[in-house]
């Protein structure tokens, strides 16, 4: 994770307006599929921040259950870059 919930925002905003950019652009869908899945990450971990240590809330659950699924196709993405 980030430094915050903040911090994670930021990112995830800047993110997916260079996603945006670049798709606008015409750049390769590697560059900005790559680039839109890991700022849906940022955003996702800045949820996360909202229910941090409430193990028995639903929400906290399914951001964690998306979490391992991010984990898991993060090579795929990694690799298209």
């Amino acid at each position: 994770m980030c430094w915050s919930g903040e911090a994670s925002t930021v990112l995830a905003t800047i993110g997916l307006g260079t996603t945006a950019w670049a798709a606008y652009k015409g750049e390769s869908p590697r560059l900005w599929m790559a680039l839109g899945y890991f700022s849906l990450m940022e955003l996702l971990q800045a949820y996360t921040y909202s229910v941090i240590n409430e193990c028995s809330f639903a929400s906290n659950q399914i951001a964690t259950l998306l979490g391992y699924f991010h984990i898991t196709f993060q090579p795929f993405f990694i690799n298209a870059l």
